[in-house]
């Protein structure tokens, strides 16, 4: 290494002396930082390539959310996936699984806890909730749905909601970036933050979904 260089002299992932740009240990880039450029590369990156560091990802992942952001965070990026490749890997893997058991919007019922009825379409398409928003022409398709034993509104749902999710956790980001920018002053942690929880709650639920398959099942 270039004695005039001011990069680190240790890897910010195991720690070991360096020698070059390169850990000789555990092979992590010392000149990565957490930049814009550096988190779009991976982005393309994770698109297509898992390697060997996808599994004890989703270990510490399902076991310990927090940890796993503090480390990469901290600089030990190589000893794990990247946020976003892990996030596309896991949503993907829920979404089929969810899909096996049909349960997002298994049933559509009315406020009064009843069996939903063609009159109560109008009703829903005057009020209708922020997701509920981004279904095109929502009376009909209601109406569709009632008459097809509700399996309509329901596959509407499951091919809407992966889209309205990759949307909104850059704005949840956003916001929390807003609310803790003294803490975290780079949007980018707030980010991986963000993914990290999500990816999360994708493992948490679909372990959810096979609990509850396995009790009704009984």
């Amino acid at each position: 290494m270039n004695k005039t260089s001011v990069g680190p002299v240790h890897c910010a992932n195991c720690g070991a002396l360096l020698a070059d740009r390169y850990c000789g240990r555990c092979g992590q880039d010392s000149h990565v930082s957490l930049s814009l450029g550096h988190f779009l590369h991976e982005l393309v990156q994770g698109l297509f390539h898992i390697d060997s560091r996808f599994w004890p990802t989703l270990r510490t992942l399902f076991t310990r959310p927090g940890l796993i952001t503090d480390q990469y965070l901290a600089g030990k990026r190589n000893s794990y996936s990247p946020p976003f490749r892990s996030y596309l890997v896991i949503s993907i893997l829920y979404f089929v699984f969810a899909s096996l058991f049909d349960t997002v919007g298994a049933r559509v019922s009315s406020t009064a806890d009843r069996e939903m009825q063609a009159s109560d379409c109008t009703q829903m398409a005057a009020n209708p909730g922020w997701l509920l928003r981004l279904v095109p022409d929502l009376e009909q398709s209601c109406v569709r749905a009632l008459s097809n034993d509700r399996r309509a509104i329901d596959q509407a749902m499951q091919n809407l909601l992966p889209k309205v999710m990759f949307a909104v956790l850059p704005l949840v980001a956003l916001v929390q970036f807003w609310v803790y920018r003294r803490q975290r002053p780079f949007y980018l942690e707030n980010l991986i933050f963000v993914l990290h929880f999500q990816s999360f709650y994708y493992m948490a639920s679909a372990l959810a979904l096979l609990l509850a398959a396995g009790i009704g099942a009984l």
